[in-house]
């Protein structure tokens, strides 16, 4: 490595020395000392953080369960003795035979069912029941003040299928029902003959109060005597005719 000879370095060092000497070359050094160190010092200010904000969130209800309720099904208190005194028969419903009476089955009248007025005139006899009709037998009980049985009643009062219906020699007759199930009794007691058979749809149904009928052919020109009973209280009578 080449090395300064002494005269140059102390040519150098007189011109170094000149300069520090000058009172205004010192004054504009120090100023930029002092600049550099307070920029070492010196930071930017941070803006401050937004104050915090506390959430109070709504503590939720808590959920309830449904409670669980059975439906029970209670049978109507017997708070005195009702019993029937009177039984009431009527014809309750009439179709005409699709096959016969095509024409009687409309929009208006889907069912082909008789109307009132003929159910009215043929259980006054002042009518005939069609053969190959179908017909419906109703009875209604009622107490000694004249307030009528009906299924939580006869449920209650134990009057369910304790009763039968007749037309002629055809009939129903029931013996009571199960106290455990509410189903008729075994043997109750059924009869058809060749003009009117019944059916147990409807008798099931309704505890024995109603039944449908059927007239067969043989029925045609003949008349059938109509009763019923409820609890051994006989109901009103009427004659059906057919033709």
């Amino acid at each position: 490595m080449a090395t300064q000879s002494p005269s140059v370095v102390g040519a150098i060092g007189g011109i170094v020395g000149g300069i520090l000497n000058d009172p205004q070359v010192k004054q504009s050094i120090i100023s930029e000392l002092f600049r550099l160190i307070a920029g070492l010092f010196h930071h930017d200010p941070k803006p401050a953080p937004a104050p915090v904000v506390a959430i109070t969130k709504p503590t939720p209800a808590p959920v309830q369960p449904a409670p669980n309720f059975p439906d029970d099904h209670f049978p109507v208190p017997v708070t005195h003795a009702r019993k029937v005194t009177t039984v009431t028969l009527y014809l309750a419903r009439a179709q005409y035979s699709k096959e016969r009476f095509p024409e009687k089955y409309t929009d208006d009248n889907p069912m082909g069912l008789y109307s009132n007025e003929d159910l009215r005139a043929i259980q006054a006899g002042d009518s005939k029941l069609n053969w190959g009709s179908k017909f419906w037998l109703d009875k209604t009980s009622r107490d000694a003040e004249g307030h009528e049985f009906l299924r939580p009643d006869m449920l209650a009062f134990g009057l369910a299928f304790k009763n039968e219906t007749h037309v002629g020699d055809c009939f129903i007759k029931g013996h009571g029902a199960d106290p455990g199930t509410g189903a008729p009794l075994p043997g109750y007691e059924t009869n058809d003959t060749d003009a009117i058979g019944h059916g147990e749809t409807a008798w099931l149904s309704s505890l024995g109060s109603l039944v449908q009928f059927k007239s067969w052919p043989a029925s045609d020109g003949k008349s059938f005597e109509c009763w019923g009973s409820v609890d051994g209280v006989e109901s009103n009578r009427f004659t059906i005719s057919v033709s």
